[in-house]
């Protein structure tokens, strides 16, 4: 699970895209018809499902008509189901936009107004806080009701698989303060749409989830939506998994209700697409309601990007683009929509990479790309080598003192992993050369980090930027701390080591490693123009695991996420026919690793 710093885009922090290696178009192609646009989001959602990046669906509409749609990978890895068009996969935030039709829907019955108040339809909620709420200022993330989700405010609420009412979530966030003043600024607010959903309940007289069937999905025929229970997963649910390839495992249970009206619905390509229409054809809103619907109100501190009812409004490719996103545990939605180009992208993801990648968005920034005529990349596939040449590039490489790289060969594949001192990752081997130790953002950044890895609470509390310090309480300080204590795959912490530091336009971030007797995780500070904790998140680091992808002449392509960084690539050195060298060629530097030996057997 990641503990967000602020939201690039919601529940996922969207890092910059990898930087690729091979471009699929030289230059800037001309729009294709619809049957050369469906074999190239073929072979772009292909390329990374035969990367073993990707797993899920993808549709692609144009004019109101489906052109593509196919879907990759397994729904459950451990039985072998494959995914289908029709399975239906966990939309994450992208739900909210059924909660945000929901009230736009009971506006247009006239059964209440975006301009009500909280506590015209929901009397008991705390004041002033009700009174000065607006329906209108939790549509669009200006409430400044805190998030029940809100990584970044470092509050200490984890969802777990037991399901939780309506009053249950409210609980959580009802009697905390006011972030700002309603209206004043856009923070994404999970527990704004969760208050939405108890207006709708109570407005429309029905559960939350039987008048999105109702009102919304019935109309739009969309019968493969809704919100499961996860005791008991219905045939086409797919499963979620967390990771990166070749070390993916299941994600932990989270009950879907955990987020009712932010998230936790599940729905296949096909039902967005027919959610799609039936918004256009006017079977769900009227006109006045759905021109609200799309309507930008709030700017989120970048030109051109705004947020409507349930929708970021921004530009992509040079076109009008009105999308959203989600993830939860083990899945990732993107849902693209160019309204003045009748395209529609979706991309529905059973796997949630480490540090929160988004190959879906990668995957539909592409297609849209093509579909617009515009120049686009994919990463490199393997080449083709000789079977027999795979199995001389196996063995043991020390990349330095107590540590080491083990090249096997698996299935015809070549695995590496890092081996030795700890837990490490072959993407990580360089990172350190680029670090300035002495600096004093380092220093700055390391005393909170370390405060954090020894569960200093005075430390941390003496260490948060003013604005901050009134909304932390010192459990939520502690809470990752804790967190990681009661997590039995690592053990004890062993130490903090700084990995580098990184500019941002509202101060730095200071990234480090908490290495562990049995693994390592990932966490970064954000501290402000002056030095002080406005945030953090975490995650568990690079896998240990990578595969070596063949491009010919003994170099190869490291098939592993790299945090805003280049991708990696190994060769290897022989002298006599004998590889006796592997040298990690990292924009940092050159890691230059001896053979020392063959891979060991089993």
């Amino acid at each position: 699970m990641l503990a967000l710093i602020r939201r690039r885009s919601p529940w996922l922090l969207v890092p910059a895209l990898l930087a690729l290696a091979a471009p699929a178009l030289a230059a800037q192609p001309a729009p294709p018809g619809d049957a050369e646009l469906a074999r190239e989001a073929d072979h772009i959602a292909g390329t990374y499902a035969s990367l073993d990046r990707f797993s899920g669906a993808v549709l692609v509409a144009r004019n109101g008509h489906e052109i593509f749609s196919r879907a990759y990978g397994r729904a459950d890895l451990e039985r072998g189901t494959p995914n289908a068009v029709d399975t239906r996969f966990d939309l994450g935030s992208l739900s909210k936009q059924f909660t945000a039709a929901a009230i736009l829907r009971l506006e247009a019955e006239g059964k209440l107004s975006v301009n009500d108040p909280v506590s015209k339809h929901l009397p008991d909620y705390p004041r002033p806080a009700g009174d000065q709420v607006t329906l209108h200022h939790l549509l669009t993330h200006t409430s400044g009701i805190p998030s029940l989700f809100r990584r970044g405010e470092l509050e200490n609420v984890e969802p777990d698989c037991a399901p939780r009412t309506l009053e249950q979530l409210l609980a959580y966030s009802r009697d905390l303060p006011l972030q700002f003043t309603p209206g004043e600024r856009y923070r994404y607010s999970n527990s704004g749409y969760t208050l939405l959903a108890a207006v709708v309940e109570r407005v429309s007289g029905m559960p939350f989830d039987e008048y999105l069937r109702t009102a919304l999905f019935a109309p739009a025929g969309m019968r493969d939506t809704g919100r499961p229970d996860p005791a008991a997963p219905g045939a086409r649910d797919a499963t979620g998994y967390d990771g990166y390839a070749p070390e993916l495992k299941r994600a932990p249970c989270v009950h879907p209700a955990w987020n009712l009206g932010g998230g936790g619905i599940f729905s296949t390509v096909g039902d967005l697409h027919r959610w799609e229409r039936a918004l256009a054809g006017g079977r769900i809103l009227p006109a006045a309601q759905l021109e609200k619907f799309y309507h930008p109100y709030v700017g989120r501190g970048r030109a051109g990007a705004g947020y409507a009812y349930g929708w970021f409004t921004d530009s992509l490719h040079g076109r009008p683009l009105v999308s959203h996103g989600g993830t939860s545990a083990g899945f990732v939605a993107e849902f693209y929509r160019f309204p003045e180009d009748s395209l529609l992208v979706v991309v529905l993801s059973n796997r949630l990479p480490a540090l929160g990648v988004d190959v879906p968005a990668e995957i539909a920034r592409r297609i849209a790309a093509r579909a617009l005529g515009k120049a686009y990349e994919l990463p490199p596939l393997p080449a083709a080598v000789p079977a027999a040449e795979l199995p001389r590039y196996a063995g043991r490489y020390r990349v330095a003192p107590g540590r080491e790289v083990v090249v096997e060969l698996r299935d015809g594949r070549l695995i590496a992993t890092a081996a030795g001192e700890g837990s490490w990752s072959l993407a990580t081997a360089a990172a350190q050369r680029a670090l300035a130790p002495g600096s004093d953002s380092v220093a700055k950044g390391m005393r909170i980090l370390d405060a954090f890895a020894a569960g200093n609470l005075a430390v941390l509390r003496g260490a948060l930027a003013p604005r901050r310090a009134a909304e932390v309480s010192d459990s939520s300080l502690l809470w990752l701390r804790g967190k990681i204590d009661r997590d039995a795959r690592f053990g004890r912490l062993v130490k903090a080591s700084p990995w580098r530091t990184i500019a941002d336009r509202n101060g730095y971030f200071v990234d480090a490693r908490m290495t562990f007797e049995k693994g390592e995780w990932f966490v970064r500070a954000e501290l402000d123009g002056e030095g002080r904790l406005m945030g953090w998140y975490y995650g568990t680091t690079l896998p240990s695991r990578v595969e070596l992808r063949p491009e010919g002449g003994g170099r190869f392509f490291v098939d592993a996420f790299r945090w805003e960084e280049p991708d990696l690539r190994v060769r290897f050195v022989s002298e006599g026919g004998r590889v006796t060298e592997m040298v990690i060629e990292d924009p940092a530097g050159p890691v230059h690793a001896p053979r020392i030996g063959a891979a060991p057997e089993g």
